[in-house]
């Protein structure tokens, strides 16, 4: 495992910025690469995080990090559960947010669920975490440019417990709400201060 640097594979360079500041309590260099994963015919968000870190790595040969994100929409009334992992293809691209909110703004079952998995190798040690936040769909979108382009379900997803979205939140509120539900990045943070303690004592 390496004690130095961690690469962040994504084919959105702009979460950098984010997954830099999520993983900054690890003290180690996080740097990212563009990559262009080829998408699996699959609704299996565990299946397609997993595959992303073994054929990533085979190419690489570097200790790495992937991601994957999925939503679900209860009350789509037009495919149960829409987009589930499609978000790209079958969301923002042909319909986009304010598609989406117009379609969904009579409809009164709002509840939604967003999904993240996150998977870690170094081609030995395999971990994957995942994390589920049940919400519900916002009549409106709320545009936060301080967090950018990082995920645009930020601005539609009102977290359970809450009545704001994400994008509405103070910083503290979404730590706060961190510490409640542990996102991908904190359970990935956990589990990597504990192995790299064991290889330093190994070493030791």
């Amino acid at each position: 495992m390496t004690e130095d640097e961690l690469l962040f594979l994504s084919n959105n360079v702009k979460k950098l910025e984010e997954v830099r500041n999520k993983l900054k309590s690890l003290d180690v260099t996080v740097t990212c690469q563009n990559y262009r994963f080829k998408e699996q015919p699959t609704d299996d968000l565990l299946f397609i995080t997993l595959d992303k870190a073994l054929v990533a790595y085979e190419e690489l040969n570097r200790p790495l990090i992937v991601t994957d994100t999925a939503f679900y929409i209860s009350g789509y009334e037009e495919e149960e559960n829409f987009p589930g992992v499609a978000i790209k293809s079958k969301l923002l691209e042909p319909l986009g947010i304010a598609g989406l909110l117009e379609k969904m703004k009579d409809v009164k079952n709002r509840n939604c669920l967003l999904k993240e998995c996150l998977a870690y190798y170094d081609g030995e040690n395999m971990k994957v975490f995942e994390s589920k936040q049940w919400g519900t769909l916002a009549k409106k979108e709320h545009i936060n440019k301080e967090l950018g382009e990082y995920t645009k379900l930020f601005g539609i997803f009102i977290p359970e417990g809450t009545t704001e979205t994400v994008n509405e939140m103070t910083k503290e509120e979404r730590e706060a709400l961190g510490e409640f539900n542990p996102n991908v990045f904190s359970l990935f943070s956990t589990w990597y201060k504990k192995e790299r303690s064991k290889c330093l004592v190994k070493k030791i």
